[in-house]
């Protein structure tokens, strides 16, 4: 599945491409009809192919392998002709040695253990092998790649921006901001955290003043305007936020209310 010159993509494309690039079932029905409902079962290698700063959703993030292309230099431009003769002349060899390539990866891939560290794991496993074979570097870019689409992810919303300054307030300062209260500066509304931890239990109203707090009027409105709306960004910002800044979103139960836990792993 080939999308090209693509310059945006919205949350629910976003969410069906996640789904269709690791595996996913689609439900559909026509509606006023009698027919049944038609699952579709989709697993495809997606590519997409423009000029976009990033990702505005962390589960296609953590699916994507970004390739950067260098522009093509005046000098080495050709016309199509010539680039199907060059093709023709050179797909045998590099056939051959993809197939080669191919045998050495599945010769060697069970003895080989992915780290963990990327959302697939399959993948890795095979550039682990393929670094052994061909003394390159690709996982450990993978890798480096994986952080800094984290931290695209993290800006590409306002609320992202706000956690980040957030953050960066409390770690810098020890004000009553996300992680801790002195008794000399009064609690937030929704604030229920403890004194003597680097961490607080928030209501979802709570933790929503302490971050719009962190930007100005104008970047306020562009934050999640409820509760609801502020718990369900929050959820989606939890790997990037955990990646990038070390940052422990949970959300624990007490006495049948729920709270978003902020946790400092620095601390």
């Amino acid at each position: 599945m080939c999308f090209d010159n693509a310059s945006r993509i919205d949350a629910e494309m976003s969410d069906l491409l996640a789904r269709i690039s690791t595996g996913g079932e689609l439900l559909s029905r026509a509606l006023y009809t009698d027919d049944q409902a038609h699952i579709t079962e989709l697993l495809r290698p997606v590519w997409l192919n423009g000029i976009m700063s990033g990702f505005s959703r962390g589960d296609l993030a953590s699916r994507a392998v970004v390739v950067e292309l260098l522009p093509v230099e005046p000098q080495d431009r050709l016309s199509m002709e010539d680039l199907n003769s060059q093709w023709a002349e050179e797909r045998p060899a590099i056939f051959a040695g993809l197939l080669t390539l191919t045998v050495d990866v599945l010769r060697k891939r069970d003895s080989m253990r992915p780290t963990g560290l990327h959302r697939h794991a399959e993948f890795e496993r095979n550039l682990l092998v393929i670094d052994e074979v061909l003394g390159t570097h690709g996982a450990e870019r993978l890798a480096e790649q994986a952080g800094a689409l984290n931290e695209a992810v993290l800006d590409a919303t306002t609320l992202g921006m706000a956690m980040r300054r957030a953050v960066e307030e409390a770690r810098g300062h020890h004000q009553a901001s996300l992680f801790n209260t002195t008794p000399q500066i009064p609690r937030l509304p929704g604030s229920v955290g403890r004194d003597d931890h680097l961490f607080q239990k928030h209501t979802a109203a709570g933790l929503m003043a302490i971050v719009a707090s962190a930007v100005d009027e104008r970047h306020q409105r562009d934050l999640p305007q409820t509760p609801k709306a502020f718990g369900e960004a929050l959820s989606r910002l939890t790997p990037a936020l955990r990646s990038c800044l070390d940052v422990e979103i949970t959300r624990p139960r007490v006495s049948g209310t729920r709270y978003i836990m902020v946790k400092d792993l620095r601390a």
